[in-house]
C-alpha cells in the first residue's frame, strides 16, 4: 500500500501610505502594515501577480510590505492583500477512505454517498466495487495540528496550512495515513500507508490512490475535500 497513485494568497492588509502617480500604466507605490500575517510569507504570495515592471520589498521591523508596480496590477493585489490579512480561518475537512476493485459479473450496489465519485473513477481506473471503509469530519484553524483515529483501524495526521486567496487554496501539510495492525506479541502499531503534502483547493474534492502495483486489483482510495 506505499506505492502512490495521484488522481488528482493573496494577502489582505492595512493600507498604511499610499505614494506616486495613480493613472493606469503607470507605476504607483504602495505600502502595506499587516495586522495578522506576516509580511515575508505575503511576499510570496504576490509575487506571482507583479508584472514584469513591479517589484515587492520587507520590512521585517515593522511587518511591511512595499509594493511598486502598474496601478491595474497594484489594484489587484490590494485585493488579495484584503482577503488574506484576516484572523485564521476555520477549514471543515472531509476525509473519506474507499476501497475500490475491479470484478467480473455484475459489481455490487454503489452507496449513494460515492456514486458521484465512483462514476468518475471508473472512468480513469476502470474499478467498478467501491466500499466505505472510514470516514473522518473534523474542523481547525490554520496552523493547527490535527491527529486523528478513523474508522476501520485508521488514523489520520496533518497540519493545516495558510489559505491562499490567489489560487483559493489551502495546504495540509505533512499528512500521514496510516493503519493499525497487530502485532504477533498482542501490540496495536501503526503502519504508514501515505505520506505527502497536499494543496487543496477549497470546495474541491481531491481523490488519491494507493496500492501495491499500478495493475493492481484493489486500490484504497482517500477523498479530501476542505470547505470553509
Amino acid at each position: 500500500m506505499k506505492r502512490i497513485v495521484f488522481f488528482v494568497v493573496i494577502v489582505a492588509l492595512c493600507v498604511f501610505g499610499v505614494a506616486a502617480q495613480q493613472a493606469d500604466g503607470k507605476v504607483v507605490v504602495q505600502t502595506y502594515k499587516f495586522k495578522f500575517k506576516t509580511a515575508d510569507r505575503a511576499a510570496q504570495v504576490i509575487r506571482p501577480l507583479l508584472s514584469s515592471e513591479g517589484s515587492v520589498s520587507i520590512q521585517p521591523g515593522s511587518n511591511t510590505l512595499i509594493i511598486s508596480d502598474r496601478a491595474a496590477n497594484v489594484a489587484q493585489i490590494t485585493g488579495a492583500i484584503d482577503e488574506y490579512d484576516v484572523p485564521s480561518r476555520t477549514f471543515k475537512l472531509e476525509i473519506r477512505l474507499v476501497a475500490a476493485g475491479r470484478v467480473t459479473g455484475e459489481p455490487p450496489a454503489v452507496p449513494a454517498d460515492l456514486k458521484e465519485i465512483s462514476t468518475k473513477l471508473s472512468g480513469v481506473l476502470r474499478f467498478n466495487a467501491f466500499e466505505k471503509v472510514g470516514e473522518l469530519m473534523v474542523a481547525g484553524r490554520e496552523g493547527d495540528a490535527v491527529k486523528r483515529d478513523i474508522d476501520g483501524g485508521y488514523h489520520a495526521e496533518l497540519t493545516i496550512g495558510e489559505y491562499d486567496p490567489v489560487t483559493g487554496s489551502v495546504q495540509l501539510s505533512e499528512f500521514r495515513l496510516g493503519r493499525y495492525q497487530q502485532t504477533a506479541a498482542g501490540r496495536k502499531e501503526l503502519t504508514e500507508l501515505l505520506k505527502t503534502t497536499l494543496n487543496l483547493k477549497v470546495g474541491q474534492t481531491l481523490v488519491l490512490g494507493a496500492s501495491k502495483l499500478p495493475e493492481s486489483n484493489r486500490a484504497l482510495m482517500l477523498i479530501v475535500v476542505a470547505r470553509q
